[in-house]
């Protein structure tokens, strides 16, 4: 299956990102899911199809949204990993580099980072140089959030039916 051209309903998609559907729902309906590419809806009879990328970004701010953030600025940081070809040009929403290591996004305020943590090794310097940005200001250090961004495609994956290594290989190799 070519997942890139493959659309999945709400139902497979709230399944997937590990919410309720009803919850999916009010997100839509308050504007919060960017949804790049998303088709369909809008009108009765007509159901709204998912991309790859949307279900990752709908994922993502969930777990924003678990960490506690808004849902609105929870979308807003998701969208970055979503919809960005910093992972892969051409493959947005996927985990960087998959070799013995995992893809971590990492929020404060308003500042979004997305980095490769190798296995065994600390890259967290790498993530607090971003997040304090040119100025070093220790202030936006007090509160950030982490987020596996690589075990969130893999759950997806799962839920969505999809061979995450499989994808990743194609992608990669």
């Amino acid at each position: 299956m070519d997942f890139w051209n493959e659309t999945w309903k709400a139902e497979a998609v709230a399944k997937a990102a590990g919410l309720p559907k009803e919850k999916l729902q009010l997100w839509l309906g308050r504007n919060h899911v960017l949804g790049q590419g998303m088709g369909g809806g809008g009108e009765k009879g007509r159901h709204r199809r998912f991309e790859f990328r949307n279900v990752m970004e709908i994922a993502i701010a969930r777990a924003l949204v678990d960490q506690g953030h808004r849902p609105a600025d929870a979308f807003k940081a998701a969208a970055v990993f979503a919809y960005s070809a910093v992972q892969h040009p051409g493959a947005p929403g996927l985990p960087l580099d998959p070799a013995g290591g995992d893809t971590f996004m990492a929020v404060a305020g308003d500042k979004v980072t997305i980095n490769y943590m190798p296995a065994g090794r600390g890259a967290m310097a790498d993530f607090l140089a971003d997040l304090t940005g040119s100025e070093g200001n220790e202030r936006d250090l007090e509160a950030f959030t982490m987020v596996n961004a690589s075990a969130v495609f893999r759950v997806v994956c799962r839920g969505l039916d999809l061979d995450a290594s499989a994808i990743l290989r194609g992608v990669y190799s």
